[in-house]
């Protein structure tokens, strides 16, 4: 019997990262819409979890130069595709294909399965600076749109958010309607790891924003109460909360090993850091918008 999704609440409640693609939800967000955004860090072949996040996406754009790690992985002679993905997305037309496929046919039999097999991206976004000509040439020729925007006062992640933007209202859609997955937010860089967490805070409040990896996901929690379901709870998962951006923020939480009763937090004084979750439910109410960080358990399949 496939576990219960890992589930982010916050009023009104929502789902955020299915665990198993099985589940009644088809591990997607009660939004309906996932957005699978590859940002510029190592992926590897054997990362079921970027499969998996893979499989369920609706729309799967890489950032410039994560095209690079998605070819590099997948593509090249030393890679190899794991399974069949659909063919295109229904938030997204391939060019010289008939966009019969809109989000509303999402999870319908409509979706067509790919012939090749290969992980191939609905869209490369950035400024194209990084990503390797031949690579680009490469899923160019197998339907992926690739464009250029030429702007130095946004990253290519902000670039590829505002375009998910672009496509999403092109449909009729709201914005907050998608669930953006950001995978290789973290890790590299000191100060690329910083940009991802300023684009959590800049563009994390129309819609959802994590940032994923292969042990770990990051996100941010709005002033209020939050609630955090883990059914991986009784591996004893680490977290932490971070008041990044702010002076500091009054924190009471429930479910943790270590939980904090109307306490202030600040990096001048207390951070709940190493913190290990204890029960299933993880209840988080903040004064502030505050950083949550903890541990995926396990592989995804």
């Amino acid at each position: 019997m496939p576990a219960s999704p890992l589930r982010f609440r916050h009023s009104p409640s929502q789902t955020i990262l299915g665990r198993q693609p099985n589940h009644s939800t088809a591990g997607r967000p009660s939004t309906g819409r996932l957005a699978l955004l590859l940002l510029n860090q190592p992926v590897e072949r054997t990362d079921t979890r970027f499969a998996s996040l893979w499989r369920r996406a609706d729309l799967r754009i890489c950032a410039d130069g994560g095209a690079n790690r998605l070819y590099d992985s997948f593509h090249s002679s030393q890679g190899g595709a794991c399974y069949s993905p659909p063919a295109h997305s229904a938030l997204f037309g391939r060019p010289g294909s008939a966009d019969t496929h809109s989000i509303d046919d999402v999870g319908s039999e409509k979706s067509e399965a790919s012939a090749t097999g290969e992980f191939v991206p609905d869209g490369i976004c950035g400024d194209l600076d990084s990503v390797r000509p031949e690579v680009a040439k490469y899923f160019a020729a197998k339907g992926t749109e690739v464009r250029q925007v030429k702007d130095q006062d946004t990253t290519d992640f902000m670039k590829c958010l505002s375009w998910i933007d672009t496509l999403v209202t092109a449909k009729g859609h709201s914005v907050s309607e998608v669930t953006v997955v950001a995978y290789g937010g973290l890790g590299g860089r000191f100060d690329h790891t910083m940009s991802s967490i300023y684009t959590l805070y800049n563009f994390g409040v129309e819609r959802p924003i994590y940032l994923v990896s292969r042990n770990t996901m990051t996100c941010l929690l709005q002033e209020g109460e939050s609630r955090i379901e883990c059914d991986w709870y009784k591996s004893r998962p680490t977290c932490g909360i971070l008041p990044i951006g702010a002076d500091s923020t009054v924190l009471t939480t429930r479910g943790l090993r270590w939980n904090l009763n109307n306490q202030e937090s600040s990096f001048h004084g207390m951070l709940s850091t190493s913190n290990i979750i204890d029960e299933p439910e993880v209840v988080i109410t903040t004064s502030k918008p505050i950083i949550w960080t903890m541990d995926l358990d396990g592989e995804e399949t």
